[in-house]
């Protein structure tokens, strides 16, 4: 990273993060900086990188990364959601790429990490990846008096909503395991639009006639059904690239947007897991961290996840709007 858009970066990132206090705004910089330069969640090997920009040798750095991530004042909150927040809609409108007003897509899928940790993670599609916007985590797999994955995505959403900046709207895309009526009603109650690709067994209604969706003709259409057991109306789109393949039966509370325009966004969707790729092995491979503690293993991934972001959206373009952004 060039040093010009490192300061850049850093002048930004004080902004945002003065709230948090001099010694945690000092300590997760040189964190997020060691990350930026090392790509990678390996703390041995983000040491090294870290050892370059503050001359300290690398036993010492190892150790100043290990007390980083359990930091007192380091906790994944609202708090330091709405800062990552911030910061990445600020880039975003910067590169114009996303205006007031604007419909933006964001994925919903699980993950899971060293068959440990279950995250669900949302993310915006971009330039054939994704950019994390939120996560959840929790133990995996599911333990006793655990709650149940439906409490878990109904939480997910009301708190992604609750973080989620009024300036836009927002629109949920999601494959099979999210398209059914409870998390369809859930979208509609917390003001999210839907595109969820359903399962080629589900009922729907069609007048007053009941039929599964593989009953409908293996052709391209957009037609109008009440989905059976929540009689919630919806618009489906119907996919195939012929009349042998599997194809994609999509539902969307959307109007005004084309059959085609909701194909797009929906293959948009396979983006994010490109993303996952990225943290859990080809880049950050946070797999083979050795970070196993709940709570540190979530203070890193959300380092990994503020990284990822800016080796993104870092750049020349940060150059030509740096007037804004300081705004």
């Amino acid at each position: 990273m060039e040093k010009e858009n490192i300061q850049i970066i850093k002048e930004v990132f004080d902004n945002e993060f003065s709230k948090f206090g001099k010694i945690f705004q000092k300590n997760f910089w040189e964190l997020i900086l060691a990350l930026f330069s090392s790509q990678t969640s390996n703390l041995a090997k983000t040491a090294v990188c870290m050892g370059k920009y503050n001359n300290k040798t690398f036993k010492r750095n190892e150790q100043k990364l290990q007390r980083i991530i359990q930091l007192k004042d380091f906790k994944v909150s609202d708090k330091l959601w709405r800062v990552y927040l911030n910061i990445l809609f600020s880039l975003l409108e910067g590169q114009k790429i996303v205006s007031r007003g604007c419909t933006i897509p964001i994925n919903i899928d699980f993950t899971s990490i060293k068959d440990k940790f279950l995250i669900l993670s949302a993310s915006i599609p971009f330039e054939g990846r994704a950019i994390p916007i939120y996560f959840s985590i929790r133990v995996y797999p599911k333990k006793a008096k655990m709650s149940s994955q439906k409490k878990m995505e109904e939480a997910f959403l009301k708190q992604l909503k609750h973080l989620l900046s009024k300036k836009y709207e927002y629109t949920i895309v999601a494959d099979r395991g999210f398209g059914h009526s409870r998390f369809i009603n859930d979208c509609l109650r917390l003001g999210f639009n839907y595109i969820l690709r359903v399962k080629n067994n589900s009922i729907i209604e069609i007048g007053n006639k009941k039929l599964k969706i593989t009953d409908l003709p293996r052709e391209k259409d957009d037609i109008e059904i009440v989905l059976s057991r929540s009689k919630t109306k919806t618009r489906m789109i119907i996919s195939f690239a012929d009349k042998e393949s599997q194809g994609w039966y999509i539902i969307t509370n959307l109007e005004q947007e084309s059959y085609e325009e909701l194909i797009v966004h929906y293959k948009q969707r396979f983006h994010c897991e490109k993303m996952f790729q990225d943290q859990k092995s080809s880049i950050f491979d946070i797999e083979n961290s050795k970070v196993e503690e709940y709570s540190r293993f979530s203070n890193l991934f959300f380092s990994i996840c503020f990284t990822q972001m800016l080796t993104m959206l870092v750049g020349k373009e940060i150059d030509k709007n740096y007037k804004k952004l300081k705004k």
